[in-house]
């Protein structure tokens, strides 16, 4: 439910995630790594929604078997949501 209420918001991060690599294509970064790694982190983004809509139902439940479900799976889901946005900013900085 929490990627059909927000999917806008999930593909904004990822259209956002790829357009540093556009500053490192006309030579506009400084640093061209951060922008790689944004790009990386929006298409493993991607890999993830997509993945959850084709194995709805074998995925949350492989999840909830791998992160004991409950309070640590949203503690690491919003931790790595914090960590890609981060290198997301840090690359659009660069």
């Amino acid at each position: 439910r929490f990627i059909e209420g927000y999917a806008k918001y999930l593909i904004m991060d990822i259209v956002l995630g790829g357009v540093p690599l556009l500053l490192v294509a006309f030579g506009q970064a400084a640093w061209p790594w951060p922008a790689v790694v944004s790009a990386v982190l929006a298409l493993l983004l991607l890999a993830g929604i997509l993945c959850h809509f084709i194995t709805r139902q074998r995925s949350c439940k492989l999840w909830r078997r791998l992160l004991l479900g409950g309070i640590a799976s949203n503690i690491l889901i919003a931790a790595l949501y914090v960590l890609a946005m981060v290198l997301f900013t840090l690359a659009w900085l660069s």
